[in-house]
């Protein structure tokens, strides 16, 4: 069932753990890549990439033939849910570890094989 505005609501869940997920309306016949980029603009420019996964299968965001692929081609309907993966960038620094000195010991401290 379809709102009146041809829009579904599609649940993407950021964590496995379902706590943290967001919702977003778009048309059937949107691509996968706008989805996507609603995902980055609701998560922040930290975010490098996103996989999306329907059905156990990733969401590719082009065929073989390099059309562009539609939610409809993954028979995303009203209040279906998608599970997103993000490769965020950087990192959090420990507050509780010292930062290593410049130049320092040449490594000294790490590994070797």
């Amino acid at each position: 069932i379809m709102a009146a505005d041809g829009k579904i609501n599609i649940f993407v869940q950021l964590d496995m753990n379902g706590n943290k997920s967001h919702c977003f309306r778009l048309k059937p016949d949107d691509t996968v890549t706008a989805l996507i980029e609603a995902i980055k603009r609701e998560e922040g420019p930290q975010v490098a990439d996103v996989t999306l996964i329907r059905a156990a299968k990733p969401m590719r965001t082009k065929n073989n033939n390099g059309t562009a692929m539609k939610l409809s081609d993954y028979n995303c309907y009203d209040n279906v849910n998608i599970f997103a993966s993000l490769r965020l960038i950087g990192g959090a620094q420990d507050p509780n570890v010292a930062p290593a000195a410049a130049g320092g010991d040449g490594g000294s401290n790490m590994r070797k094989f």
